[in-house]
Order: C-alpha cells, then structure tokens, then sequence
C-alpha cells in the first residue's frame, strides 16, 4: 500500500529525513499536510462565498440588472 500521488511531496520529504521518520512521524506529517489543504479549501470556499452574496440578480432574458419585485414570474 502506498500514498496518493498527491502526497508526492511530503514522500520526498519524508525520504529526505535522516534518519527516516517512524510511522507515527510520517502519519503526523500526512495528517498535517491533509489538514493544510483542507484549510485552504475552506478559506477558498468561504471568499467565493462572499462573492456570490455581493452578486446582484439579472432577468435572464435581458441579462439587464433585475428589478427589486423580480422572482423569476414571467409578467
């Protein structure tokens, strides 16, 4: 059983240690570089959060700005 391509780097740091890491380094050491990618998942997520909600709504037959009574109703 081996690691994700995606952990190619930390491998290498791993092979680069002297001595090499035990079992319990090495899995804090995945753990850790898991955990960083998932935090700058999250953040990413978050900003692209902020930008939707600043998004104003547009009549899509128009794309002109919509009307503040617009919900989608045809008149």
């Amino acid at each position: 059983m081996g690691l994700n391509d995606s952990f190619f780097a930390v491998r290498g740091r791993m092979l680069m240690m002297t001595p090499l890491p035990n079992l319990n380094q090495a899995d804090s050491m995945l753990v850790h570089e898991e955990t960083q990618r998932t935090s700058i998942s999250l953040e990413q997520y978050n900003q692209l959060l902020k930008l939707l909600s600043n998004l104003k709504p547009v009549d899509p037959v128009t794309s002109a700005p919509a009307s503040e009574n617009f919900a989608g109703q045809g008149n």
